[in-house]
């Protein structure tokens, strides 16, 4: 149907050329080509809803993939910062790319502070070379055991560490795991128990030894004596007699540290004034000193309270401190014993005891070790005297500090709890309080 029928008019009456009739069959075209575009459009709406939809469903799988990552990721973090051990994630170019919270305690850091860079986990240099080496080996798995120490040289803790391969996705080496144990405790335990096989087979033959010693030194002392007081008149023979009773004093020290390995601790009960200890010990010990050509000065601090305590071990652990200060002065000197009242409040009363030499003194780096067993300065000695010292002390509940001068001597302050405030000492010897002895 065209135009022309429509309006009922033929080509004469409305005028319409044969080239007309192409501008409708044209026109006609462009409409069911229309009504096709039409159709094509509303089926690609369609497809694009479809799609939308599709897309729709991907990002939600893909956002809940993401959540699901991320929960696990979280997981992992916090089941490395929840390890007891030190873990350490580094990766190419020395890359730190995780380090937990307790690699970051064994290793010293800032809690806070970023860590980006290998160089910046750590001074020590056994553990840079060990981190180091694990990145230029990254596929060798490692292990070494390491000591950190402190500004005086004193092991503070060891450290085993591992460090094995960490791959990418395509098996190839991305960098290294580095695992650290704190095994501080475990060593300090495997020390004790070594030092302490070490001083219960000492132990055993100290007895023995000690034993089989203290006889015949006995009378070595005794002739000695008998000597010294049948050739009184001689100087010579008094002289020699002297030195005999210094070594045997000397001997029986020892002797007496020996037997001290086997013995068990000593029930700390008796009343005792420290003065009428302290007074015997000395003049016990003035035959060693005026050997050695040492004089001695005392002090004491009158109307001291009583301290409750084991006299032989007091003795004994004076005699330790006297001996370990005679033979820091090979060359003479001078010793001073002092007391002192420390009053803490109202009922608590301590009583401190100085000991002060002017011998060689010792290094700050070395004073940790003085009291350790089998440790000792000198050629030839036991290690025993200092560490019995210590035990003793810390049998009474006594506290000790030591000082020390490199060639200006050591001393020694020793605070024992008092008795209570009523049970007093007699008063100091000697009228200014000071009685100095100075050999002939």
């Amino acid at each position: 149907m065209n135009i022309a029928s429509l309006t009922g008019m033929t080509e004469s009456e409305n005028g319409f050329s044969p080239s007309s009739q192409e501008l409708m069959n044209a026109f006609a075209m462009f409409t069911r080509a229309s009504e096709a575009l039409e159709g094509v459009h509303g089926r690609l709406l369609q497809q694009i809803e479809y799609l939308s939809q599709e897309l729709e469903e991907s990002n939600a799988k893909l956002r809940a993939s993401l959540r699901e990552t991320e929960a696990m990721r979280n997981e992992l973090l916090h089941i490395l910062e929840s390890q007891p051990n030190g873990v350490l994630v580094l990766g190419r170019e020395s890359k730190v790319i995780h380090c937990n919270r307790r690699a970051r305690e064994l290793l010293d850091l800032d809690p806070e502070r970023p860590v980006g860079r290998m160089e910046e986990l750590t001074e020590n240099r056994q553990c840079s070379d060990f981190f180091r080496a694990g990145l230029e080996f990254p596929e060798r798995e490692a292990a070494e055991e390491i000591s950190l120490r402190d500004d005086a040289g004193k092991v503070r803790r060891h450290l085993v560490i591992t460090s094995s391969p960490l791959h990418d996705t395509a098996r190839k080496a991305a960098g290294v795991i580095v695992v650290i144990h704190d095994d501080t405790q475990r060593k300090r335990l495997e020390e004790e128990n070594n030092r302490q096989e070490k001083l219960a087979a000492m132990g055993g033959m100290a007895a023995q030894l000690a034993h089989e010693i203290r006889n015949p030194l006995s009378s070595i002392g005794l002739y000695a004596s008998l000597i010294h007081e049948s050739q009184a008149e001689l100087a010579p023979a008094r002289k020699w007699c002297r030195q005999i009773e210094a070594a045997v004093n000397t001997l029986n020290t020892l002797v007496t540290n020996m037997l001290h390995l086997a013995r068990p601790t000593p029930n700390i009960s008796e009343d005792l004034d420290l003065h009428a200890v302290l007074e015997g010990v000395l003049e016990f010990a003035l035959p060693l000193l005026d050997a050695n050509r040492i004089s001695l000065q005392t002090s004491w601090q009158a109307g001291c309270p009583r301290i409750l305590g084991h006299s032989e071990s007091l003795r004994q652990m004076m005699l330790n401190l006297l001996l370990n200060a005679i033979q820091a002065m090979p060359d003479g000197g001078r010793i001073r014993v002092e007391t002192q009242q420390e009053s803490l409040g109202q009922d608590s009363q301590r009583l401190q005891l100085k000991i002060a030499d002017t011998g060689i003194g010792v290094d700050p780096e070395i004073l940790p070790r003085f009291f350790e067993p089998g440790f000792s300065q000198r050629r030839g000695g036991t290690g025993l005297g200092l560490w019995i010292v210590g035990q003793i002390l810390e049998n009474h509940r006594a506290q000790m500090a030591v000082t020390s001068v490199r060639g200006k001597g050591t001393e020694f302050l020793i605070s024992f709890p008092c008795q209570a405030p009523d049970h007093a000492s007699r008063p100091a010897v000697g009228a200014p309080g000071i009685f100095e002895r100075i050999p002939a």
